[in-house]
């Protein structure tokens, strides 16, 4: 079970992720077995198909969000890293510490020249962590929006040919 101080904002909405991933194919699968084109109108085939392709962007670009998410894990993790470093090293400056010794790699240093190599770093996963950001929030209006598309698409090519007597005035067939 899972502790409380486990969940997270990023960690719910890593789970989010895979939620929509996974409604988006159901959903697409869904719509393709159900599908039936005989006696239904042109606009209702074409409205059916494009839904289809909605979901299929949706789901392919989910994808692609899904697969580099352990990037942005990744660059957020060391950017954390590097910011915790130069705290415990500003922490050790103040109470007098003249030196650190860089467990990594075994050099020591000036604890001036620790901390601004730390936040050098912190400052540099920061700005990667910013461009993985951008990419990652153009897939998600890019997979947000074609699932909507997908989703009224389907919702129109279901209801089309049952709707449009009635709102034409024609008399059903």
């Amino acid at each position: 079970m899972e502790s409380a101080s486990s969940v997270t904002p990023h960690s719910i909405l890593e789970k989010f992720e895979f939620y929509f991933l996974g409604l988006t194919f159901t959903l697409l699968g869904a719509a393709i077995q159900t599908a039936s084109f005989s006696g239904h109108s042109h606009a209702s085939v074409i409205a059916e198909v494009i839904g289809w392709a909605g979901f299929a962007l949706s789901g392919l670009v989910g994808l692609s969000k899904v697969e580099h998410l352990s990037v942005v894990i990744f660059l957020r993790n060391r950017k954390n890293e590097y910011e915790n470093n130069k705290s415990q090293f500003e922490q050790a400056k103040a109470s007098g510490v003249a030196s650190a010794k860089i467990a990594q790699t075994g050099e020591v240093m000036l604890i001036d020249t620790a901390i601004n190599k730390a936040g050098e770093s912190a400052a540099r996963y920061g700005d990667e962590l910013g461009k993985a950001g951008r990419r990652h929030e153009v897939k998600d209006i890019i997979q947000r929006w074609s699932f909507i598309l997908g989703l009224l698409s389907i919702a129109v090519a279901r209801a089309y040919d049952a709707v449009t007597p009635i709102i034409c005035g024609l008399p059903s067939t």
